[in-house]
């Protein structure tokens, strides 16, 4: 008896218009606060336990579209957080109680379509790079880890065939790398720990036909065969 359990109110604009609700206990943020816009659309909707952010907080453009959300657990920042930049890109953020795993995010074209799929851990390259042509189609596919190349990196022509083969090895280039022209020449390089060991081709005639076969190392040719037709 006479003891006051909770507070809440509804704030505001000149025109009448709601521009927040929020919620109060024994004098901390305690409940649901959710924003609205002049236009009345909802802004955000956020919820707090004893001062503390707390669940799923959701934030909206002007126009209804979800925009942003981030997760709180007892205060922390935790799970997966995610907003939404211009021309459609999207940031997200992994975390685990306040501590920042890694950052991901999609970047997109004028058009709405992807150009790249980038993540990092801790502020430097880390894990899958995609590219992407304005139709849609692949462009490359890259790996890092910790900042450094890792694995087989993939180029891509718009019409689906190989351009380029790399691999790397602790950020090293390593073993065969084939670089595939459009007239059907074929390049090869054979890398040991970013060093170069060799070099070959496969050149072609305009119907395909090998002309030649050629090999290099250190920079001399080694042998070579002739395809007469």
């Amino acid at each position: 008896m006479d003891s006051l359990i909770s507070e809440y109110a509804d704030l505001h604009y000149p025109n009448g218009q709601l521009i927040e609700k929020i919620s109060f206990k024994k004098g901390l943020k305690d409940g649901k606060f959710t924003g609205y816009y002049e236009s009345g659309d909802v802004k955000y909707k956020k919820r707090y336990t004893e001062d503390d952010p707390d669940g799923k907080w959701e934030y909206y453009t002007a126009a209804g579209e979800k925009n942003a959300e981030e997760i709180y657990v007892e205060g922390k920042r935790n799970e997966e957080w995610y907003k939404k930049g211009e021309n459609r890109d999207i940031y997200y953020q992994y975390w685990d109680m306040d501590s920042l795993i890694s950052e991901y995010a999609d970047l997109h074209y004028s058009n709405g379509q992807l150009i790249e799929k980038i993540s990092y851990k801790k502020g430097l390259k880390d894990g899958k790079f995609t590219g992407y042509y304005p139709s849609g189609k692949v462009e490359y596919v890259k790996r890092y880890e910790e900042d450094k190349p890792m694995g087989k990196w993939k180029f891509v022509r718009e019409d689906g065939t190989t351009k380029k083969v790399e691999v790397y090895e602790t950020g090293k280039r390593n073993d065969e790398w084939i670089t595939y022209e459009i007239n059907g020449d074929v390049y090869y390089q054979f890398w040991e720990m970013d060093s170069l060991v060799s070099e070959y081709a496969d050149l072609h005639y305009p119907n395909g036909q090998l002309i030649e076969k050629i090999s290099y190392k250190d920079g001399r040719k080694k042998w070579k065969i002739y395809w007469i037709l």
